[in-house]
């Protein structure tokens, strides 16, 4: 009787990477405006795309707090979502 959720398996987390590629793309890009090497302005837009898309997750409530807590480090995950009110 399992029932696939597609809003929240599918459409939201490609909504969030959708959004955490623009941001990684845009902050790519000035990066290697100011430093002019593709290697170090790649490392930190990954960096922060991988925040991003992770912050947009939790704000869209595609993971609820059980699934969070299951992670590696999830109850300290939980508490800092929790302070920044994604949860």
């Amino acid at each position: 009787h399992y029932h696939q959720e597609w809003k929240r398996s599918f459409l939201l987390p490609s909504i969030a990477a959708l959004i955490m590629g623009a941001v990684a793309r845009g902050l790519y890009e000035l990066l290697l405006l100011a430093l002019k090497s593709p290697r170090l302005a790649l490392i930190p837009a990954i960096l922060f795309g991988v925040v991003v898309y992770f912050v947009i997750l939790l704000a869209l409530k595609t993971m609820t707090e059980e699934e969070l807590r299951g992670l590696p480090k999830g109850h300290v995950i939980v508490k800092i979502a929790k302070k920044c009110k994604l949860l």
